[in-house]
């Protein structure tokens, strides 16, 4: 259960950062809003995976 939860939040930064990476290649067509809303859903997401690689690094301590 554990591993699928992490795979969700894995997978969903991937999709901000794509999205941000999209968003930046017309940043001339783009609103500021659009950026900073993008930009929040990114550093959520990132939050979420450093969590995740956190949490990994302490089970793996544990298992030596």
């Amino acid at each position: 259960m554990a591993n699928d939860a992490e795979e969700r939040i894995i997978r969903t930064a991937a999709e901000d950062v794509k999205r941000a990476e999209a968003l930046l290649k017309r940043h001339t067509e783009v609103t500021r809003a659009e950026i900073t809303y993008e930009l929040s859903l990114l550093v959520q997401s990132a939050k979420a995976a450093v969590d995740v690689a956190k949490c990994r690094g302490e089970r793996l301590e544990t298992l030596d």
